[in-house]
């Protein structure tokens, strides 16, 4: 006697089919974890540890760039980074903070929370979730292809100014004053104001720590670097030498996560 042969609906088949893909495109990890070797393991440490020593410097100064306490820099970049790892479609894109960003969010919330840091912060998370809202929603109405009717020449003179801003914010640290004012040009001033009273133990530091960057991507391509730049740096201002040459830290900072409030 024949076995009879069972009846599949087509559109239950394919959606059992489309459940797991549709899965793996909302996360994409899933694509690429079941082939990952343990042979990679070693080499992607060093890649982690490697941006780790860069991501944590650069965040803290992205934070007070934006007017911000140094911490919230750290965490956009775990967050970030964690997001990013779970929904990102590239497995080599570092996901953080940036400069532009920073200093959008510094003159945004300038004029909103003057001389108040807290408040500050949280201007800035609001604006964080407004920014992220309005990103799910030109997603979702697919206005990525917007971005091309901005001028190349529009986006080059941001990019220019953006690092003009920079350059003069981070100056007076490399001279060890304090810098100050509140423009380009009155931080110029305020920079050639305060350089006859600069540190030249500083200055002698950055400049070194500057060149064996330079010099180690040029002898050592492809090697963690910045990383050996970072710990030999650590060490080194923990000496006595150094104890009275006029550095100053960022200090310790605020242990855990910080409270979830509404703004006020």
């Amino acid at each position: 006697m024949a076995t009879p042969t069972p009846v599949t609906d087509p559109a239950a088949a394919a959606s059992a089919r489309d459940a797991p893909r549709g899965l793996r495109a909302l996360l994409p990890p899933l694509q690429w974890l079941p082939q990952y070797q343990a042979a990679w393991l070693s080499r992607d440490a060093i890649a982690g540890i490697t941006l780790a020593a860069y991501a944590i410097p650069v965040s803290l100064a992205y934070a007070t760039l934006a007017g911000l306490p140094p911490q919230t820099g750290a965490y956009c970049y775990v967050v970030g980074g964690l997001a990013y790892a779970l929904f990102g479609s590239s497995r080599r894109v570092a996901v953080g903070p940036t400069s532009a960003i920073s200093l959008l969010v510094g003159t945004t919330i300038a004029g909103m929370a003057p001389f108040d840091v807290g408040h500050a912060a949280q201007v800035a998370a609001l604006t964080a979730l407004i920014v992220a809202a309005l990103c799910l929603v030109a997603w979702a109405l697919r206005l990525s292809s917007l971005v091309n009717f901005i001028s190349e020449t529009i986006l080059l003179g941001f990019k220019a100014g953006a690092a003009l801003t920079i350059a003069m914010t981070q100056l007076p640290k490399l001279f060890g004053v304090p810098g100050g004012g509140d423009g380009f040009f009155a931080r110029i001033q305020a920079l050639f104001v305060q350089l006859p009273s600069a540190k030249p133990a500083v200055l002698a530091f950055g400049i070194a720590a500057i060149a064996l960057l330079v010099i180690g991507e040029r002898l050592f391509p492809a090697r963690p670097v910045a990383l050996v730049v970072v710990i030999l740096s650590i060490l080194a201002l923990g000496l006595p030498l150094f104890a009275g040459a006029g550095f100053s830290t960022v200090g310790v900072l605020p242990a855990g996560m910080p409270a979830a409030r509404r703004p006020c």
